[in-house]
């Protein structure tokens, strides 16, 4: 019979050198029977391992065999969808569960500014700065980091920017405006979005300038040295009235 542990606790209490808790292997029985101990808990992590890995992989056959269940319903709801959509074009179903509805396809920002590329001469993107805010929320929380989240942001403004250069149509877009306060005697007005995002869009284009009111007259300003985000590439100016900025050919 296979002695205990309090048996040879006992054993190294009556033979053994005690010194505080710790006892001191004195004959060959007990080193044979630290080495079985030693081997038993081998055997019992080897076990572990083992029944560690059935429980995973009858876990993961479990739930294979929910969503092969959850495929088939879904399947079994398109059916009867598509059944009862030919009966009644307008039919909807909201149950405590689930609900079924019918919605119009809807589009894309992309396909709205394909479709007005190919059909004209100039485009218009009045307040970009809330087509930041809706993009940002379709795609917030897509990354636990929220730094990527604009990071994402900023990609479509760029991708967006360099379909815009590429029409070959003119494009005229504004911002709401920041004012940073008299405190400020250069940049003291900027888009009211992102900056990174901002300069990933404007990039693209030639001229990029501050629109306001002078002496009753609209005004864009171009000059990058005022610090208000403006540039000009095609000429020497800095200041012109609005209705400059696009020309009839």
């Amino acid at each position: 019979m296979e002695p205990s542990l309090k048996d040879v606790k006992a054993s190294f209490e009556e033979t053994g050198e005690k010194h505080g808790e710790r006892f001191f292997i004195e004959n060959e029985g007990q080193l044979e029977w630290a080495f079985r101990k030693i081997q038993q808990a081998q055997d019992d992590n080897d076990n572990q391992e083992k029944i560690l890995a059935a429980t995973k992989e009858y876990v993961e056959q479990h739930k294979a065999n929910n969503q092969k269940t959850i495929e088939y319903m879904r399947g079994l709801i398109a059916d009867y969808a598509e059944l009862k959509r030919a009966e009644e074009p307008d039919y909807e179903y909201k149950g405590v569960l689930g609900r079924l509805t019918w919605t119009k396809p809807k589009h894309t920002i992309e396909q709205w500014l394909n479709r007005a590329i190919s059909t004209y001469d100039a485009i218009g993107l009045d307040n970009v700065s809330a087509l930041q805010n809706m993009v940002l929320e379709n795609i917030d929380g897509a990354s636990k980091d929220g730094r990527q989240n604009y990071q994402k942001l900023q990609l479509w403004f760029r991708s967006m920017g360099t379909m815009l250069r590429q029409s070959n149509v003119n494009v005229y877009a504004t911002a709401h405006q920041i004012d940073k306060g008299p405190e400020f005697m250069n940049g003291r007005y900027e888009a009211d979005m992102n900056a990174k995002t901002f300069n990933a869009f404007t990039s693209m284009f030639d001229v990029v300038g501050r629109l306001y009111l002078k002496d009753n007259k609209r005004v864009i300003e171009l000059d990058p040295e005022q610090g208000n985000h403006a540039k000009n590439r095609l000429d020497d100016r800095k200041l012109i009235n609005a209705s400059e900025l696009f020309q009839a050919n």
